[in-house]
């Protein structure tokens, strides 16, 4: 496949995550990867907190947006 397939194949795949803080603060991540790097954190924990297997991850709760 081509660069620009794979490019393709992974914006459609990558999924919007937001991290909520205190339940006021927001902050929006065009992946779990990109939230990932930014906490600093493994992408695994953010998808299980965001799935609702656990509460937190990093301080933060999560949901797919």
């Amino acid at each position: 496949k081509s660069a620009e397939a794979r490019r393709r194949i992974g914006d459609a795949q990558r999924k919007r995550i937001a991290a909520i803080k205190d339940d006021a603060e927001e902050r929006i991540f065009n992946s779990v990867t990109e939230a990932a790097n930014a906490v600093g954190c493994a992408r695994s924990t953010i998808s299980n907190a965001a799935a609702g297997r656990q509460k937190t991850a990093s301080g933060y709760k999560w949901k797919f947006v």
